[in-house]
């Protein structure tokens, strides 16, 4: 079984961050809705309990966020290169981090401008987030950096060899073949890459296009920047 462990590393930060939010929510729901309750009810045994999970331990879950967070960046970033939404993301965390620590190291209130300001952190780390798993490489696009193809203006003066769909399914992987992947025109080698371990990468297979298939990856199309252009697709 091929797992893609930059993916499941980032699943487990966005579980971390859920808990950490939680933190924010359970206290609202309580202010506004625990002075009807009575000490009995069971809102407020729901309450405590949930008070114990997410509010007492917060920062454990704050520190569980920053550790899955450089694991999964550094695994992702040595696999598919710069993911400048998921930058994005990792680098107001960290912020929200440093805050959070420098005021509980300071024993700071919980009021001012430093407390302002990580509560709207908070609220950007969700959308980064959401604009991360929604729109992977929306911003390597808008920068122009690892964007598929580039691989190919360095070939320009090469002449590349032509495939036809017969032709590229022999470069499945298997039995000591190379691996291919088309992908809107252009053929990629994908032999060495770890992921595509015998010709097979998360359901898919070398050999085949990918066209329409790539774009629904959670790391997009980026990768392909760093595959070497071997031909053309007819």
């Amino acid at each position: 079984m091929n797992i893609n462990f930059g993916e499941v590393f980032g699943w487990l930060l966005i579980i971390s961050l859920v808990g950490t939010i939680m933190n924010y929510c359970v206290k609202f729901v309580n202010r506004q809705f625990g002075k009807n309750a009575g000490p009995d009810s069971l809102f407020k045994k729901c309450m405590k309990i949930l008070m114990t999970i997410f509010v007492r331990n917060h920062r454990y879950f704050g520190l569980a966020a920053v550790i899955l967070l450089m694991i999964h960046f550094l695994i992702q970033f040595f696999t598919y290169g710069l993911n400048l939404t998921g930058g994005l993301a990792a680098g107001l965390l960290l912020i929200q981090v440093i805050l959070g620590w420098n005021a509980n190291k300071n024993k700071k209130p919980r009021k001012g401008a430093w407390f302002v300001l990580h509560r709207s952190i908070a609220v950007l780390i969700v959308l980064a987030v959401i604009l991360h798993l929604t729109l992977p490489y929306s911003l390597n696009a808008l920068t122009g950096q690892n964007t598929p193809g580039s691989k190919a203006e360095g070939n320009e003066a090469a002449q590349l060899q032509t495939f036809t769909l017969e032709e590229l399914a022999t470069y499945n992987g298997e039995n000591g073949n190379k691996a291919y992947i088309a992908y809107d025109g252009l053929v990629y080698d994908v032999t060495d890459i770890p992921q595509w371990k015998n010709g097979k990468h998360n359901g898919q297979v070398a050999g085949t296009d990918v066209t329409g298939i790539m774009e629904n990856a959670p790391h997009g199309t980026s990768m392909l920047d760093r595959l070497e252009v071997v031909g053309e697709l007819k």
